[in-house]
């Protein structure tokens, strides 16, 4: 039982431990792992995420379309919502990068794909214009 003059420390441990139980990874300390079992935990975390994500896709789908009735619409009216399923930033090495610029200046691949690779990595939110 915490007394008085702790119970706001209490409650803020006891949120932590909460969401350290439902997967808050931001929170936790780290600790060295290896190679494979960090690959083996993205997979467990990321199928959880994405259950939860479908799931909540699903509800605001449902919600939308319910409002979407209650404004006059046909019931039949095609109304879809999906969260963004890329949970985790796809990491561009400099070799990376030098094998897309060469791609790229070889007319291979077109320079917005190379934006959009850099976007997927984190290390730009510039848009293709």
């Amino acid at each position: 039982q915490a007394g008085e003059n702790n119970l706001a420390r209490q409650n803020m441990l006891d949120k932590e431990q909460q969401a350290i139980q439902i997967g808050a990874q931001l929170i936790t300390p780290t600790q060295q792992i290896t190679a494979q079992s960090a690959r083996i935990q993205r997979g467990a975390d990321t199928s959880v995420m994405a259950t939860i994500a479908r799931n909540v896709s699903q509800a605001y789908t449902d919600a939308l379309r319910w409002v979407a009735v209650m404004l006059g619409k046909p019931e039949d009216t095609e109304v879809e919502f999906h969260l963004n399923m890329d949970f985790f930033l796809e990491p561009m090495t400099a070799q990376d990068r030098a094998a897309w610029m060469a791609d790229i200046n070889a007319g291979f691949l077109p320079v917005t794909a190379y934006y959009a690779a850099l976007r997927r990595a984190g290390v730009t939110d510039w848009t293709d214009a």
